[in-house]
């Protein structure tokens, strides 16, 4: 068995901002839509729903090219360490591969964001400003491209609904770009793998042992 916890290779948000619900959801165009990184706003990229109306979904990259194509993966785990804002945030972690950085074109409608295979969750009370393991659903093993990178949306769960807000939603949550490395989001995996079957680096990129 193979242990190892995946650093995040990149992680960013979208900030948008409307008077007007359905333009927000369904946007952009909107009146405020911005992309941001840690680097021009702070250590914490967190993920609010709000009303006025006020959007923040967070999305994360991993790179899990290393992995075998045969490895039979037996337990995935998202770590994050996040503070309730607002309650309930009912916060959700869903799969979707938005490329290897943020583009207004990876904007998520609501009735695309419900699309996402969900793929985790986190207790409201769980989010206490330590590091937590989220609950998985069925499917989170599934969520892990072995071929590539593994990419998640993160945001309140009100998003889903199809319903307009009626009361905010939210929580911060650590970025890849914490000065502490500790809490710096992570991907927990544990594998198995045939022998002789496991992948090089070459120098670039991972490939196949033969």
């Amino acid at each position: 068995m193979t242990v190892i916890d995946v650093q995040a290779e990149y992680d960013a948000r979208f900030y948008c901002l409307d008077s007007v619900w359905s333009v927000l959801a369904d946007g952009p165009p909107m009146a405020v839509f911005a992309v941001q990184t840690p680097p021009t706003h702070d250590q914490t990229l967190g993920t609010f729903l709000r009303t006025g109306f006020e959007f923040y979904p967070y999305f994360i990259s991993f790179d899990t090219s290393f992995l075998p194509a045969n490895a039979t993966i037996q337990v995935a785990e998202f770590h994050s360490k996040g503070l309730l804002i607002f309650a309930p945030a009912n916060m959700e972690l869903r799969e979707y591969d938005f490329g290897p950085t943020l583009e207004a074109s990876d904007w998520l409608t609501q009735a695309a964001f419900a699309a996402c295979p969900k793929l985790a969750t986190i207790p409201d009370l769980s989010l206490d400003n330590t590091m937590r393991a989220w609950t998985n659903e069925n499917t989170m093993i599934s969520g892990i491209n072995k071929a590539g990178h593994t990419r998640f949306v993160i945001a309140p769960g009100a998003y889903a609904n199809g319903l307009t807000p009626i009361a905010d939603s939210g929580a911060s949550i650590n970025s890849n770009l914490s000065i502490d490395h500790n809490n710096r989001p992570y991907l927990h995996l544990e594998y198995t793998v045939a022998s002789g079957l496991l992948k090089v680096w070459n120098g670039t990129s991972w490939e196949q042992n033969r």
